[in-house]
C-alpha cells in the first residue's frame, strides 16, 4: 500500500550500487543435509500509527504484539516484514531472543509519533534459531519519491537457504521485478535454495495482459489470472505458495488486500518440493493486508 504523510529517504545510486559487493559464489548458503517443512509467514505490518488514516491505526506494540501471535499460532519459522517502523522491529526481537533477524531502512519518517524518536522504517526478516548472514540490500528503483529496495540474507532452518523479503512500487515496474529475478538467479544457478517475501503490489487476480503479466520473469509454469491459471508459463525458477498445482487444496491465489492478491512467498522449484505446498490468508486487526502463511518443503 502506499505511505502517508511521510518524507523519502534520500539514497545515492551510488551508495545503493554498494550493497552488492559480496561475491555470490563465495557467500552462497551452506548446504545442511535435511529436509524439513517450513512454515513462513509474508506480512506488510502497515506500521503507520499516528498518521490520521482510517486504517492501521494500532500502536506498536500492539503491532508487535499481533506478529508474535501470529507466529505462535502456527509454529513459524520465519517472517517477511514490510512496512515496519525500526522500533517495533527491535521490540519484536528483544521479545524473541532465539530469533535472528535484519532490517533496512527505505524511508526517513517525519512524524514521531509512528515510529518514536527512530525515524527509521522499511523492510525486515526475522528467522528462529537463526543468524542471517552475507546480508546483501539490492536497490529496485523509485516511484513517486519512494525508493524500493529487496534485503537478502543466508539462514538455516533445516537446510541453508537465501531468505529475502522486498516491497516493490503501487504500479510494480518491470524493472524491479526483472531485478528480482537477476538477483536471486545468481545465487539459484549456484545451487541454492531460494525465498522471496513480499508485498509485490501486484495483482494477480486480474487479467493477464495486465498485472499478473509483470510476474513472467519468476513464476514457473502456469499461475494467476481470472481462473486462478490462466497466465503463462512463467519464465522463472520459482513457484509460489498459492500457486495452482496437481493435488493443492483447490483455493489458489487468494486475495491479501481487499480483493487483490499483492503478498507473495516464492520458492525455487529447484531447492523445494513441486507437489507438497500451500498457502493461507489469515485475517490480522493490524493492517490493511492478510497475513499470508506458506508452507512448503526444503530438500537438497
Amino acid at each position: 500500500m502506499k505511505l502517508y504523510g511521510r518524507a523519502a529517504l534520500a539514497i545515492s545510486t551510488v551508495l545503493a550500487a554498494t550493497f552488492a559487493f559480496i561475491s555470490p559464489a563465495q557467500a552462497a548458503p551452506d548446504s545442511v543435509e535435511s529436509t524439513g517443512r517450513l512454515h513462513i509467514l509474508q506480512f506488510n505490518v502497515c506500521d503507520q500509527y499516528g498518521e490520521g488514516t482510517t486504517q492501521c491505526t494500532e500502536t506498536r506494540a500492539q503491532r508487535k504484539t499481533e506478529i508474535i501471535s501470529q507466529i505462535n499460532a502456527w509454529g513459524v519459522n520465519a517472517v517477511t516484514l514490510q512496512e515496519i517502523c525500526e522500533t517495533t522491529y527491535l521490540d519484536l526481537r528483544a521479545s524473541l531472543p532465539a530469533w535472528g533477524g535484519t532490517f533496512f531502512t527505505t524511508v526517513s519518517v517525519t512524524n514521531d509519533t509512528r515510529c518514536g524518536t527512530n525515524d527509521n522504517w522499511g523492510i525486515a526478516f526475522i528467522v528462529k534459531g537463526s543468524t542471517p548472514s552475507s546480508i546483501i540490500t539490492y536497490y529496485l528503483g523509485t516511484e513517486n519519491n519512494e525508493a524500493r529496495y529487496m534485503t537478502c540474507g543466508n539462514v538455516t532452518v533445516y537446510s541453508g537457504f537465501r531468505l529475502c523479503s522486498t516491497h516493490l512500487s503501487v504500479s510494480g515496474p518491470q524493472g524491479q521485478v526483472d531485478t528480482v529475478r537477476s538477483k536471486t538467479l545468481t545465487y539459484i544457478v549456484d545451487g541454492a535454495a531460494v525465498m522471496v517475501g513480499g508485498d509485490f503490489n501486484i495483482n494477480n487476480k486480474t487479467s493477464c495482459s495486465t498485472g499478473p503479466n509483470k510476474l513472467l520473469p519468476l513464476y514457473i509454469n502456469y499461475y494467476g489470472g481470472s481462473t486462478t491459471y490462466s497466465c503463462g508459463p512463467g519464465t522463472g525458477n520459482f513457484r509460489e505458495a498459492d500457486q495452482y498445482h496437481s493435488g493443492g487444496d483447490t483455493y489458489y491465489d487468494i486475495a491479501t488486500n481487499g480483493t487483490k492478491k499483492l503478498d507473495y512467498i516464492f520458492f525455487n522449484y529447484q531447492r523445494f518440493d513441486g507437489s507438497d505446498f500451500g498457502a493461507e490468508p489469515v485475517y490480522s486487526y493490524v493492517s490493511d493486508h492478510y497475513v499470508l502463511r506458506g508452507a512448503m518443503t526444503i530438500f537438497d
